[in-house]
């Protein structure tokens, strides 16, 4: 660990600064006065006092540090360097973090910044040598705890965006039923998605979008053809209407979801009720008109 304050500045790492020696390490620094502004991984941010933020000595970076504004206080940080092998977080997981703001006003990374604060301002200045040690047990545990928390953040946030995107695309979907051009791709572009992320959301839920399509299609189709107001809609009309422009590939969806032809199953139903209609006629009492 190490506190740094600087004029103005630009640090730049090349790849062959990398390649000439690399101590394997992520730098987790806290920013106390200025502004700085990151790029590494392809990704870049700008942090203010009071936030964290990670990058990786393995990893070519830029990084401008500045006062905040003209005249400002110089800019400041404490910086944390910790091996990656003892981070108790995973680095694939990890290396999602690098150049992303992490704020310390809260939670473990609040209990960080004052961690760091209190060893800059001598609390670590009389320890012994298995003081140190324990001191930076702490700190790498810390660390991790900053980590994983904004990990399982990230996480929840992620499948929040995810279950609100799902409610939307269901609702297009059965907005949508009647239109012949519905289809995976259609689906994905009108949700600005890719169709390869519609059918990874639908995996999800242990279906596909065209499955779902089909099958709310045929429910309908269904309800038509039981509808005694639409009697009079042919078969085949009632197919075309639900996405069904060709009678015999209704007919064979139809069959392969409810076990006969839609004919039948209109016939069926319609018979079905007639004998119900019949069986409730024939119970009402004698003097039930007066």
């Amino acid at each position: 660990m190490n506190s740094v304050s600087r004029a103005a500045e630009t640090a730049v790492r090349t790849a062959a600064l990398v390649k000439r020696s690399d101590p394997e390490t992520y730098q987790l620094e806290l920013l106390t006065s200025g502004r700085k502004l990151l790029a590494q991984a392809q990704r870049s941010c700008e942090i203010t006092p009071g936030q964290l933020v990670l990058y990786d000595s393995s990893q070519p970076f830029e990084a401008r540090s500045a006062p905040s504004r003209p005249g400002g206080k110089r800019p400041a940080s404490v910086i944390v360097h910790v091996p990656r092998r003892l981070l108790p977080v995973p680095a694939q997981q990890a290396a999602t973090l690098i150049a992303a703001p992490i704020q310390a006003a809260q939670g473990p990374g609040l209990l960080l910044a004052q961690f760091l604060r209190g060893l800059v301002a001598g609390g670590g200045g009389s320890t012994s040598v298995h003081d140190r040690a324990r001191l930076g047990t702490v700190m790498v545990d810390l660390v991790g705890a900053v980590l994983a928390h904004r990990l399982e953040r990230d996480a929840l946030q992620a499948d929040a965006r995810e279950r609100v995107l799902s409610l939307r695309i269901h609702s297009f979907i059965r907005h949508n039923l009647n239109h012949p051009e519905l289809s995976p791709g259609s689906i994905a572009a009108a949700h600005q998605i890719s169709v390869r992320s519609l059918q990874r959301l639908f995996r999800a839920e242990g279906t596909t979008a065209s499955e779902l399509v089909r099958l709310l299609r045929l429910g309908r189709a269904a309800q038509a053809l039981t509808d005694p107001r639409q009697a009079e809609m042919p078969v085949h009309a009632v197919g075309a209407r639900w996405g069904y422009p060709r009678a015999a590939d209704f007919s064979r969806a139809f069959r392969s979801v409810y076990g006969m032809p839609p004919g039948e199953y209109r016939l069926l139903h319609t018979l079905t009720r007639i004998a119900k209609d019949g069986s409730q006629a024939a119970n009402v009492p004698a003097d039930a008109d007066g």
